[in-house]
């Protein structure tokens, strides 16, 4: 069964530690790197692409996806909070390992192409159920 959210934006996720998924909006690619260093050579995404990811603070997290992307450019989710957000952002990516974007220069990226917004969120709360990580759902997400 699909992942159903009752919202597409949460403007105030709180500031704990857990998993949160991101999509940018637009079809165009913008780069996942605003570092002007780096701008010229990094990856690109778009609303064909889902990010999986950790955060130590998912109130701060989503700030710097807004700073990065833009407000109306980038669908911030906080999912769940968890005091294991490591070793649950690493089961999942092993789980999602073959949707997982290649950098140009070959490493494995946390952004991921050809899955679902859906479907990653699936794969979130259901990562977690079977490794037994505890966790607190932060979206009202029926999976």
């Amino acid at each position: 069964m699909k992942p159903v959210l009752s919202g597409t934006r949460f403007p105030d996720p709180p500031a704990l530690a857990g998993i949160y998924v991101a999509q940018p909006v637009r079809m165009e690619p913008v780069p996942v790197s605003r570092d002007p260093r780096y701008i010229a050579t990094c990856a690109r995404v778009n609303c064909r692409n889902v990010k999986v990811g950790k955060a130590r603070n998912l109130a701060s997290r989503r700030r710097d996806y807004v700073r990065d992307f833009g407000q109306d450019n980038i669908s911030f989710y906080p999912l769940l909070a968890t005091e294991e957000s490591g070793r649950a952002e690493s089961l999942i990516l092993h789980g999602l390992k073959a949707y997982r974007m290649r950098s140009p220069k070959g490493g494995l990226m946390d952004w991921l192409s050809g899955v679902s917004m859906e479907a990653v969120m699936a794969a979130v709360f259901s990562t977690l159920d079977e490794a037994g990580i505890p966790y607190k759902p932060l979206v009202d997400c029926k999976v």
